[in-house]
């Protein structure tokens, strides 16, 4: 992977199905652009797995701050509202790609029906964009909760987020 603008976009390696018989001159434009969008998704994935990384760092440093306030010895104090806030940002963003992909999809799904190339419900999308939507929501409201306490108070750790 590389590193842009702060945001971490893994380029991953379709070569690895080379060892395969693919023919990748066959590949149809639609399952080129499902391939395209499965690895935003595979990037918006590994964005999940640094957001948790930094929400458990967070959960432990808040522990130690609470233990800290007993300690005559304490020699390091953690500002676990950091690593929370960092958790949050990297969610927003991996839920901002989720949800553009759902409603790609979508739109491609959308397209077929009109033509009459997907004969099912397009109601299942509905419903993923709609939570999409609002898991997307929910986070943004998460992230300014998260940076209204580390502004408040960068000594309270942030407890339930």
């Amino acid at each position: 992977g590389m590193l842009l603008g702060g945001s971490f976009i893994v380029d991953y390696n379709y070569s690895d199905y080379n060892e395969g018989n693919i023919d990748f001159e066959s590949i149809t434009e639609y399952d080129k652009e499902e391939l395209y969008l499965l690895n935003i998704q595979h990037s918006a994935d590994i964005i999940i797995i640094l957001s948790d990384i930094l929400s458990y760092v967070s959960t432990i440093e808040s522990i130690e701050l609470i233990y800290n306030k007993y300690d005559k010895n304490t020699k390091r104090v953690p500002n676990p509202d950091i690593p929370a806030v960092q958790s949050i940002q990297l969610l927003m963003l991996a839920r901002v790609a989720y949800t553009a992909i759902s409603f790609i999809r979508y739109q491609h799904l959308y397209e077929r029906k009109i033509n009459g190339e997907f004969d099912f419900s397009l109601e299942p999308n509905v419903n993923a964009n709609i939570s999409n939507i609002l898991r997307t929501l929910g986070t943004y409201y998460a992230l300014i909760a998260a940076i209204g306490i580390y502004n408040r108070d960068i000594s309270q750790p942030i407890i339930g987020i």
